[in-house]
């Protein structure tokens, strides 16, 4: 299996990213129109990694994650995919549907790189027929393929609100599937839970 290292990511002061890429990415959230809004969420296994610290006599380790799953959701069909070719495969049919779209995930950080997404857009200037047009994985993480006719672009939904999901939905009168609780489980205690219950995770933060 692909294992990712965890380094999750903070979201800074807006003043500490480039020039540029603040134009574009304010360009983006205040000045355009979305393609097709699709929403994508993942979950992974974990492993441990190494001895962290130990505090209060309590071994702390670092984690490796090594992705169960994917789920994408366009506003009407839900599907789960396993793989990063599953994941691509899914892309390139909502494209064909829908021309233009535009991918959301909370923590882009995080659904990059366990899925494969990250190496694979670093390593990709095209995809299929589309060129890379712009992509910032920094402060903000904004990513856009495109031609004449279409786009594809993924966007960090943490560049509009910056919180938790959980707190997002709460604003709306909904909840997440999982507990904050949930999140604090050890290794073996969340893959047993992430195993049984990956697909309701995956289409509740998905559909909201």
């Amino acid at each position: 299996k692909e294992y990712l290292d965890l380094e999750y990511q903070e979201i800074d002061d807006e003043s500490l990213i480039p020039e540029n890429e603040l134009n574009y990415i304010n360009n983006v959230k205040y000045q355009r129109k979305f393609g097709k809004i699709i929403t994508l969420d993942s979950e992974g296994y974990k492993y441990r990694n190494g001895l962290f610290k130990t505090l209060n006599g309590i071994d702390l380790y670092n984690e490796k994650q090594s992705l169960v799953a994917f789920g994408i959701y366009d506003g009407k069909e839900f599907s789960i995919g396993y793989t990063l070719s599953d994941l691509l495969a899914k892309i390139r049919v909502l494209k064909f549907k829908y021309t233009n779209i535009s991918i959301f995930a909370h923590n882009y950080n995080y659904d990059l790189k366990i899925t494969g997404l990250f190496d694979f857009i670093l390593n990709n200037k095209l995809f299929d027929n589309l060129e890379r047009d712009f992509m910032a994985l920094d402060k903000m993480i904004y990513i856009k393929y495109k031609n004449k006719n279409s786009f594809i672009e993924f966007i960090d939904s943490t560049n509009y609100f910056k919180m938790p999901l959980k707190n997002i939905l709460s604003t709306l009168s909904l909840s997440k599937f999982a507990d904050s609780e949930d999140y604090d489980l050890d290794f073996e205690e969340w893959n047993d839970y992430i195993s049984k219950n990956y697909r309701a995770l995956l289409e509740s933060d998905t559909k909201g």
